[in-house]
């Protein structure tokens, strides 16, 4: 569910504040669910923008640091994208971990979400991003590549994202995002699927959907297309509870788990 507000600050500026009451239950209950996926063998795991505050980051990477220690063996874990985490700056950023719960990382949005008013006067919200795009953090995986970040409306609006994709070449880009609909997001990421081969994965946070056909995320896997490269979208939808209102008061978690198979046969798997 939604554990932060919006606050207005001047004019269309908004800022983002956690709701403290409920960020330890919130935060146990985001540990299970990642527990769960690595006892699955996840070898990365991903949460929507905004899902983590400062105090919840801490905890994730205590938890992973203990979990490491104790049961190693059994993890194939290699890193945590943990969604977005609004910090004291006014900033939305993403702070990447390795599977020691260690910042490996850091990625600070570029383009603030921004809601022009109807009579297209001004605008109606503005994110108010003190450092826009001040930090950008790649990983490089031995065998597999570069695994860029983005966040949301990086995705979508201004140059930023295609820039870093056209230079870099990155095998995988990993995008949390809190968006009302995510249908914006799959020409975009078919694109770089077609132009250079990237795999993308999108994280929307269930919390920011309005409509049933809303796309609650999804992947985006290079393919081929009778003679020439596409990008084939593997979508993930709203399930009925969600639809129904959960989005609302959610107080559950919902967790997808995305097999992408390197195989190299003509069939999309």
């Amino acid at each position: 569910g939604c554990h932060f507000k919006q606050k207005r600050t001047y004019g269309s500026t908004r800022i983002i504040e956690y709701i403290q009451e409920i960020q330890t239950d919130l935060a146990e209950k985001i540990w299970k669910k990642m527990q769960k996926a690595i006892k699955k063998g996840a070898e990365f795991i991903i949460l929507p923008e905004f899902c983590v505050s400062e105090e919840i980051r801490k905890y994730i990477s205590e938890r992973l640091l203990s979990y490491k220690l104790n049961e190693s063996e059994k993890s194939k874990l290699i890193a945590v994208f943990p969604g977005s985490t609004w910090i004291e700056t006014n900033d939305n950023v993403q702070f990447i971990m390795d599977a020691w719960g260690r910042e490996k990382g850091q990625y600070y949005k570029n383009t603030p979400f921004r809601k022009r008013k109807k009579d297209e006067s001004g605008y109606q919200f503005c994110e108010g991003l003190t450092h826009p795009g001040y930090r950008t953090s790649l990983l490089r995986i031995e065998g597999l590549g570069y695994i860029l970040p983005a966040t949301c409306r990086d995705v979508i609006d201004g140059p930023y994202t295609c820039y870093y994709v056209s230079r870099f070449h990155p095998a995988f880009l990993f995008v949390p995002a809190w968006s009302t609909s995510g249908q914006a997001f799959v020409q975009p990421l078919k694109r770089y699927a077609m132009d250079y081969y990237t795999n993308s994965v999108l994280c929307n946070g269930c919390g920011a959907l309005k409509k049933k056909t809303s796309i609650a995320g999804g992947a985006v896997i290079p393919a081929k297309d009778k003679t020439v490269a596409s990008g084939h979208f593997k979508e993930i939808k709203m399930t009925q509870t969600q639809s129904e209102g959960c989005a609302k008061e959610c107080d559950k978690l919902c967790s997808y788990m995305l097999k992408i198979d390197f195989a190299g046969s003509d069939t999309v798997r």
